[in-house]
């Protein structure tokens, strides 16, 4: 029922109209298992044989679709000269989001075709194993995925080499790195000049903000890597909330692994982005203002008005693209999501890309950095990396995996596997939630929440108990609907109105509007 409302959400999408007839028909197939195991006048060989005669022609439907659909990008790419055709990087980048989403139609696809053939298997068990459903339909599966990587990797490496072969070097910006010197000292700077900076390096400075209660302007670190060729900003945030550390190292190590010379455009990090906030520990600005409840903010109003209207007008006007990384907050922990509108095609692939655990449809709260990003026409996506005040490894690996994922796709910097001795097979697949929720506590005491992170829980569930003192049960909480765990408290201090779970939904549709209070 899950994975179905995900199949059917996804067939939904505007843009998927295209794969729309093509989507395996799950519904019918679960149908088709019902009745036949109420059926006792059909042989167990029987079934089985017309159930995989089914699965053939679900499969044949797939891979039908994605060969036509292959053959016409490739003939669009055909016809482009990089050397002659001012359209052709966006006619390149508009192929990759094509492949990527035919190759995700595919992945989707299978999936649902393993998934149904289990659940023949387990409803109408075969007395062979070699026989099974699953083991026919695995064979095909896996045959069509391996074309499907295959392809992709050949896609990505012939367009890779032909847009950073044929990529005009910046000439104005290649002046600019004559004239300029670069200091022992970092500099500090009004706001972000990214026309001033030198080409083809990785420059570090402070941008000075708003004065504080010392009189001295709070300065945020900010490193900017400019390449040769031109192409687009793409800006990535970190710590607003000052004891959400996750984003630090991501930040660093992306620096650190990225190949100046082979960059497109720009790519600008912000460590730091709530520096008082960072050297209290904790999680407000220095006047106790959550500052992602106060954007736009105001040149003219209070302090924490009047910084956010500065990170606006100093740093993120000058992106094309912008990722936000969070964490959970203090005595929560969260899965590794993404929040974006999904309704929105660009941000929408963005979260695609992330590799989340969870994807949560969200039209940014207002009030919030990224919905004031979305109002001037710049995507925006935040992701949550795990857990505040730690280090969350295995998270950070992943959502790294998933920026560089991003720049690929901007034809920024070619996406390279890190030679990773220990991978983490964190992601196995990705749960898309149409909507997702708070449950609330009513009751005060000593709060124990149950159930994991990024797992299943169904209606009725016993999801948390709030004891007293004397350590007698006064409340137990149950699941409202069948969701995933997007992320929990872990506080077991407890009073009324605190926070117990946050729920995700699989429904058939993205609202136009779709709030979980941040």
């Amino acid at each position: 029922m899950k994975f179905g409302k995900v199949l059917r959400l996804q067939a939904g999408l505007s843009w998927n109209k295209a794969y729309k007839d093509f989507f395996v028909d799950y519904k019918s197939l679960k149908k088709y298992i019902k009745s036949s195991k109420a059926d006792a006048s059909c042989s167990k060989d029987a079934l089985t044989r017309e159930f995989k005669e089914k699965l053939d022609l679900e499969f044949e439907k797939v891979k039908a679709c994605y060969l036509k659909k292959l053959a016409i990008i490739e003939e669009e790419l055909g016809k482009v000269d990089l050397e002659k055709d001012s359209e052709a990087k966006r006619i390149i980048r508009t192929s990759k989001q094509n492949l990527v989403r035919l190759t995700s139609f595919v992945k989707l696809n299978c999936l649902a075709l393993r998934k149904i053939a289990k659940k023949f298997d387990k409803n109408i068990p075969s007395d062979k194993a070699s026989c099974s459903t699953s083991v026919f339909i695995d064979v095909k599966a896996s045959e069509l995925l391996q074309q499907c990587v295959a392809k992709e990797d050949d896609f990505y490496s012939r367009i890779n080499a032909a847009l950073f072969a044929s990529a005009s070097l910046n000439e104005a910006a290649e002046e600019n790195l004559e004239e300029l010197e670069i200091q022992e000292e970092l500099p500090v700077y009004d706001d972000l000049d990214i026309d001033g900076l030198p080409v083809g390096q990785i420059s570090r400075m402070h941008i000075a903000m708003v004065p504080n209660e010392l009189g001295r302007r709070i300065e945020i670190p900010v490193i900017v890597a400019k390449g040769k060729m031109s192409g687009p900003v793409l800006g990535i945030t970190s710590a607003l909330h000052g004891n959400e550390l996750n984003g630090i190292p991501l930040i660093s190590r992306l620096f650190k692994s990225l190949n100046v010379e082979e960059l497109r455009g720009t790519l600008v990090g912000i460590p730091v982005l709530n520096p008082p906030g960072y050297s209290r520990r904790q999680r407000y600005f220095h006047d106790g203002v959550d500052l992602n409840r106060v954007f736009p903010g105001r040149a003219d109003g209070n302090c924490s008005q009047a910084y956010c209207h500065a990170i606006l007008e100093k740093i993120i006007k000058c992106f094309d693209y912008h990722i936000d990384l969070h964490t959970a907050s203090f005595g929560r922990v969260n899965s590794l999501y993404t929040r974006a509108n999904m309704n929105n095609p660009v941000t929408h692939h963005m979260a695609l890309l992330q590799n989340a655990q969870i994807i949560v449809h969200n039209t940014a709260p207002k009030g919030s950095m990224r919905n004031a990003t979305m109002a001037m026409n710049i995507p925006s996506i935040t992701v949550e990396i795990g857990n505040p005040l730690t280090f969350h490894e295995p998270y950070i690996k992943t959502a790294l995996k998933g920026v560089e994922l991003t720049m690929d796709w901007l034809n920024m910097s070619p996406y390279k596997d890190h030679d990773d001795p220990d991978p983490d097979p964190l992601i196995k697949e990705t749960t898309i939630c149409s909507r997702s929720y708070w449950i609330f506590s009513q009751h005060g005491g000593m709060l124990k929440v149950i159930p994991p992170v990024n797992t299943w829980v169904s209606k009725g569930e016993k999801l948390a108990t709030v004891k007293n003192l004397f350590g007698d049960t006064v409340k137990v909480y149950r699941c409202p609907q069948d969701g995933i765990v997007v992320g929990k408290s872990k506080n077991p201090i407890c009073s009324s109105g605190d926070r117990i779970l946050h729920l995700g939904i699989c429904g058939d549709a993205f609202g136009q509007v779709a709030n979980d209070g941040h």
